[in-house]
Protein backbone atom coordinates (compact mmCIF):
# COMPACT_ATOMS: atom_id res chain seq x y z
CA UNK A 1 0.00 0.00 0.00
CA UNK A 2 1.37 3.54 -0.70
CA UNK A 3 2.39 6.20 2.19
CA UNK A 4 0.49 8.84 1.58
CA UNK A 5 1.28 10.18 5.57
CA UNK A 6 3.33 13.13 3.59
CA UNK A 7 0.64 14.50 1.50
CA UNK A 8 -1.62 13.76 4.06
CA UNK A 9 -0.03 16.01 6.58
CA UNK A 10 0.18 19.06 4.22
CA UNK A 11 -3.00 18.67 2.05
CA UNK A 12 -6.03 21.06 3.49
CA UNK A 13 -9.09 18.45 4.51
CA UNK A 14 -12.48 18.72 3.31
CA UNK A 15 -15.77 17.15 4.21
CA UNK A 16 -18.56 15.88 1.97
CA UNK A 17 -17.89 17.86 -0.64
CA UNK A 18 -18.34 15.74 -3.67
CA UNK A 19 -15.79 13.01 -4.90
CA UNK A 20 -12.10 13.49 -5.82
CA UNK A 21 -11.07 13.50 -9.04
CA UNK A 22 -8.73 11.33 -10.11
CA UNK A 23 -5.39 13.59 -9.63
CA UNK A 24 -6.74 15.49 -7.11
CA UNK A 25 -4.41 15.41 -3.70
CA UNK A 26 -6.60 17.00 -1.20
CA UNK A 27 -8.09 15.12 1.82
CA UNK A 28 -10.95 14.31 2.00
CA UNK A 29 -13.30 12.97 5.45
CA UNK A 30 -16.72 11.65 5.23
CA UNK A 31 -19.03 9.51 3.99
CA UNK A 32 -17.82 6.48 1.47
CA UNK A 33 -18.61 7.84 -1.85
CA UNK A 34 -18.50 4.98 -4.10
CA UNK A 35 -18.16 1.54 -4.27
CA UNK A 36 -14.16 1.50 -4.75
CA UNK A 37 -14.30 3.61 -1.17
CA UNK A 38 -16.26 1.13 0.06
CA UNK A 39 -13.70 -1.67 -0.47
CA UNK A 40 -10.64 0.41 0.10
CA UNK A 41 -12.26 0.49 3.44
CA UNK A 42 -12.77 -3.28 3.86
CA UNK A 43 -9.15 -3.62 2.44
CA UNK A 44 -7.93 -1.37 5.16
CA UNK A 45 -8.99 -3.38 7.78
CA UNK A 46 -8.51 -6.94 6.39
CA UNK A 47 -4.74 -5.45 6.12
CA UNK A 48 -4.97 -3.99 9.72
CA UNK A 49 -6.19 -7.44 11.30
CA UNK A 50 -4.27 -9.47 9.16
CA UNK A 51 -1.26 -7.88 10.66
CA UNK A 52 -2.51 -8.07 14.28
CA UNK A 53 -3.00 -11.94 13.35
CA UNK A 54 -6.88 -11.25 13.66
CA UNK A 55 -8.13 -13.03 9.89
CA UNK A 56 -6.64 -15.41 7.98
CA UNK A 57 -5.49 -14.60 4.34
CA UNK A 58 -8.00 -14.67 1.76
CA UNK A 59 -7.82 -13.83 -1.99
CA UNK A 60 -10.21 -11.01 -1.64
CA UNK A 61 -8.24 -9.06 0.99
CA UNK A 62 -11.25 -7.55 2.62
CA UNK A 63 -13.00 -7.58 5.79
CA UNK A 64 -16.69 -6.57 6.91
CA UNK A 65 -19.65 -8.17 8.36
CA UNK A 66 -22.96 -8.91 6.62
CA UNK A 67 -24.24 -5.70 8.88
CA UNK A 68 -21.79 -3.46 7.27
CA UNK A 69 -23.62 -3.80 3.76
CA UNK A 70 -26.67 -3.20 5.50
CA UNK A 71 -28.63 0.41 4.25
CA UNK A 72 -29.04 1.25 8.45
CA UNK A 73 -25.06 0.88 8.24
CA UNK A 74 -22.25 3.56 7.42
CA UNK A 75 -18.83 3.31 6.49
CA UNK A 76 -16.33 6.53 6.59
CA UNK A 77 -13.02 7.15 4.90
CA UNK A 78 -10.47 9.71 5.11
CA UNK A 79 -8.86 9.77 1.38
CA UNK A 80 -5.85 11.52 -0.35
CA UNK A 81 -7.05 11.83 -3.73
CA UNK A 82 -8.31 8.53 -4.67
CA UNK A 83 -7.07 6.34 -2.25
CA UNK A 84 -8.08 5.84 1.34
CA UNK A 85 -6.04 6.03 4.35
CA UNK A 86 -8.03 5.54 7.15
CA UNK A 87 -11.96 4.38 8.27
CA UNK A 88 -14.13 4.13 10.78
CA UNK A 89 -18.00 2.23 10.65
CA UNK A 90 -21.13 2.50 12.37
CA UNK A 91 -23.74 -0.31 12.33
CA UNK A 92 -27.27 0.98 13.01
CA UNK A 93 -29.36 -2.46 14.93
CA UNK A 94 -31.68 -3.68 12.74
CA UNK A 95 -33.95 -6.83 12.19
CA UNK A 96 -29.84 -8.49 11.47
CA UNK A 97 -28.93 -7.39 14.97
CA UNK A 98 -25.30 -6.66 15.55
CA UNK A 99 -21.89 -7.71 14.71
CA UNK A 100 -21.01 -8.01 18.75
CA UNK A 101 -24.23 -10.49 19.65
CA UNK A 102 -22.26 -13.06 18.54
CA UNK A 103 -19.96 -12.21 21.46
CA UNK A 104 -22.30 -10.00 23.82
CA UNK A 105 -25.73 -11.18 22.99
CA UNK A 106 -26.85 -11.10 26.45
CA UNK A 107 -26.05 -7.96 27.53
CA UNK A 108 -27.09 -6.16 24.11
CA UNK A 109 -30.62 -7.74 24.38
CA UNK A 110 -31.03 -6.16 28.08
CA UNK A 111 -30.34 -2.89 26.46
CA UNK A 112 -32.96 -3.64 23.44
CA UNK A 113 -35.37 -4.71 26.41
CA UNK A 114 -35.05 -0.97 27.90
CA UNK A 115 -36.35 0.05 24.83
CA UNK A 116 -32.48 1.56 23.19
CA UNK A 117 -31.46 1.68 19.98
CA UNK A 118 -28.20 0.53 19.60
CA UNK A 119 -25.41 1.22 17.67
CA UNK A 120 -21.72 -0.38 16.91
CA UNK A 121 -18.80 1.55 16.04
CA UNK A 122 -15.88 -0.68 14.72
CA UNK A 123 -13.89 -1.79 12.13
CA UNK A 124 -11.24 1.41 12.52
CA UNK A 125 -8.27 0.97 10.23
CA UNK A 126 -5.08 3.39 9.41
CA UNK A 127 -2.37 2.64 6.88
CA UNK A 128 -0.25 4.98 8.32
CA UNK A 129 2.15 4.54 10.98
CA UNK A 130 2.72 8.02 12.83
CA UNK A 131 -0.15 7.37 15.92
CA UNK A 132 -0.25 11.43 15.89
CA UNK A 133 -1.91 11.38 12.25
CA UNK A 134 -3.94 8.29 13.66
CA UNK A 135 -5.49 9.56 16.64
CA UNK A 136 -5.79 12.97 14.27
CA UNK A 137 -8.07 10.80 11.80
CA UNK A 138 -9.70 8.56 14.77
CA UNK A 139 -10.94 11.81 16.59
CA UNK A 140 -12.43 13.10 13.07
CA UNK A 141 -14.32 10.16 12.25
CA UNK A 142 -15.29 9.69 15.90
CA UNK A 143 -17.09 12.75 15.61
CA UNK A 144 -18.97 11.76 12.66
CA UNK A 145 -20.53 8.41 14.33
CA UNK A 146 -21.48 10.47 17.46
CA UNK A 147 -23.58 12.36 15.37
CA UNK A 148 -24.70 9.37 13.13
CA UNK A 149 -25.91 8.15 16.16
CA UNK A 150 -28.03 11.14 17.65
CA UNK A 151 -29.20 11.14 13.88
CA UNK A 152 -30.89 7.83 14.30
CA UNK A 153 -32.09 8.55 17.57
CA UNK A 154 -29.87 6.19 19.04
CA UNK A 155 -29.87 5.05 23.03
CA UNK A 156 -26.57 3.49 23.51
CA UNK A 157 -23.31 3.27 21.35
CA UNK A 158 -21.35 -0.42 21.45
CA UNK A 159 -18.06 -0.86 20.81
CA UNK A 160 -15.94 -4.03 21.34
CA UNK A 161 -12.05 -3.25 21.95
CA UNK A 162 -8.49 -5.61 23.22
CA UNK A 163 -8.73 -5.12 26.91
CA UNK A 164 -5.38 -3.11 27.25
CA UNK A 165 -6.80 -0.27 24.86
CA UNK A 166 -9.90 -0.23 26.60
CA UNK A 167 -8.62 2.51 28.99
CA UNK A 168 -7.47 4.83 25.66
CA UNK A 169 -11.35 4.61 24.45
CA UNK A 170 -12.50 5.31 28.16
CA UNK A 171 -10.12 8.31 28.46
CA UNK A 172 -10.36 10.26 25.68
CA UNK A 173 -13.93 9.22 23.49
CA UNK A 174 -15.77 8.70 27.38
CA UNK A 175 -16.94 5.00 26.64
CA UNK A 176 -17.48 3.13 29.66
CA UNK A 177 -16.42 -0.16 30.49
CA UNK A 178 -18.96 -3.06 31.11
CA UNK A 179 -16.21 -4.86 32.94
CA UNK A 180 -17.13 -7.93 30.31
CA UNK A 181 -14.14 -9.85 28.61
CA UNK A 182 -15.13 -12.50 26.06
CA UNK A 183 -13.46 -14.34 23.17
CA UNK A 184 -14.09 -12.95 19.92
CA UNK A 185 -14.64 -15.50 16.84
CA UNK A 186 -14.48 -13.29 14.21
CA UNK A 187 -11.30 -12.50 14.79
CA UNK A 188 -9.85 -16.06 15.46
CA UNK A 189 -11.18 -15.36 19.26
CA UNK A 190 -8.73 -12.46 20.73
CA UNK A 191 -10.54 -10.96 23.88
CA UNK A 192 -13.01 -8.58 23.52
CA UNK A 193 -14.11 -5.86 26.03
CA UNK A 194 -17.22 -4.44 25.88
CA UNK A 195 -17.85 -0.78 26.14
CA UNK A 196 -21.16 1.17 25.98
CA UNK A 197 -21.55 5.15 25.32
CA UNK A 198 -24.78 6.16 26.40
CA UNK A 199 -27.17 8.84 24.85
CA UNK A 200 -28.45 9.70 28.48
CA UNK A 201 -24.55 9.92 29.83
CA UNK A 202 -23.39 12.47 26.97
CA UNK A 203 -23.16 15.49 29.44
CA UNK A 204 -21.39 13.92 31.84
CA UNK A 205 -19.14 12.63 28.75
CA UNK A 206 -18.22 16.00 26.96
CA UNK A 207 -17.34 17.10 30.36
CA UNK A 208 -14.98 13.98 31.20
CA UNK A 209 -14.08 14.03 27.37
CA UNK A 210 -12.76 17.33 26.04
CA UNK A 211 -12.93 15.91 22.07
CA UNK A 212 -16.50 14.57 22.68
CA UNK A 213 -17.08 18.71 24.19
CA UNK A 214 -15.87 19.46 20.84
CA UNK A 215 -17.73 17.83 18.99
CA UNK A 216 -21.24 19.02 20.14
CA UNK A 217 -20.03 22.58 19.81
CA UNK A 218 -19.44 21.36 15.74
CA UNK A 219 -22.71 19.69 14.80
CA UNK A 220 -23.68 18.09 11.78
CA UNK A 221 -26.58 18.41 9.49
CA UNK A 222 -28.64 15.33 8.52
CA UNK A 223 -28.34 15.82 5.22
CA UNK A 224 -24.85 15.14 5.34
CA UNK A 225 -25.43 11.46 5.82
CA UNK A 226 -27.47 11.85 2.55
CA UNK A 227 -23.99 12.04 0.78
CA UNK A 228 -23.12 8.49 1.81
CA UNK A 229 -22.90 6.06 -1.22
CA UNK A 230 -25.80 3.18 -1.28
CA UNK A 231 -24.22 0.12 -2.99
CA UNK A 232 -26.70 -1.61 -5.53
CA UNK A 233 -27.07 -5.06 -5.57
CA UNK A 234 -24.61 -5.70 -8.08
CA UNK A 235 -22.11 -3.82 -5.74
CA UNK A 236 -23.14 -6.16 -2.68
CA UNK A 237 -22.43 -9.35 -4.82
CA UNK A 238 -19.09 -7.88 -5.81
CA UNK A 239 -18.75 -7.17 -2.18
CA UNK A 240 -19.25 -10.51 -0.83
CA UNK A 241 -17.96 -12.19 -3.60
CA UNK A 242 -14.45 -11.06 -2.49
CA UNK A 243 -15.27 -12.19 1.14
CA UNK A 244 -14.28 -15.08 2.36
CA UNK A 245 -17.56 -16.14 3.47
CA UNK A 246 -18.87 -17.40 1.01
CA UNK A 247 -23.17 -17.40 1.97
CA UNK A 248 -22.68 -14.18 2.89
CA UNK A 249 -24.62 -12.81 -0.06
CA UNK A 250 -27.34 -15.48 1.19
CA UNK A 251 -27.69 -13.62 4.17
CA UNK A 252 -27.68 -10.26 3.20
CA UNK A 253 -29.89 -9.90 0.32
CA UNK A 254 -33.23 -10.49 2.53
CA UNK A 255 -32.73 -7.38 4.22
CA UNK A 256 -31.54 -5.17 1.08
CA UNK A 257 -34.51 -3.61 -0.37
CA UNK A 258 -33.32 -0.89 -2.23
CA UNK A 259 -34.96 1.13 -4.46
CA UNK A 260 -33.99 -0.73 -7.53
CA UNK A 261 -35.36 -3.93 -6.51
CA UNK A 262 -38.56 -2.02 -5.50
CA UNK A 263 -38.49 -0.68 -8.95
CA UNK A 264 -37.50 -4.04 -10.74
CA UNK A 265 -40.52 -5.84 -7.63
CA UNK A 266 -43.22 -3.15 -9.42
CA UNK A 267 -42.26 -3.23 -12.88
CA UNK A 268 -42.52 -7.19 -12.50
CA UNK A 269 -46.16 -6.45 -10.99
CA UNK A 270 -47.11 -4.56 -13.43
CA UNK A 271 -46.40 -6.47 -16.29
CA UNK A 272 -48.15 -9.58 -14.44
CA UNK A 273 -51.45 -7.51 -14.42
CA UNK A 274 -51.12 -6.27 -17.70
CA UNK A 275 -50.80 -10.11 -18.43
CA UNK A 276 -54.00 -10.63 -15.92
CA UNK A 277 -55.94 -8.29 -18.65
CA UNK A 278 -54.86 -9.44 -21.60
CA UNK A 279 -55.95 -12.82 -20.38
CA UNK A 280 -59.59 -11.75 -19.00
CA UNK A 281 -60.27 -9.64 -22.29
Amino acid sequence: MPDTATNEKNAEPRFGLGTSSKDDQSVYYGPAESLTDLQQAYGLAYHKYLERKLVKPTPGGVFFTMQHLLPESVTFVGRLGSTAFTTLSVVMDSPAGLPLDNVFGDELARFRDRGMVLGELGLFADRRRSVTQSLSAMQRLFRFAYWYYLSNNYGCGVIGVHPRHSGFYQRLFGWTSTGIVRDHPTVRNAPAELLVLEEANFDEVSRRSRYVRQWFEQPILDSFWEMRYRPSIADIVALTTAHADPEMLDRVLPYYRTAEQIQAEHAAETRTERTDIRRAG
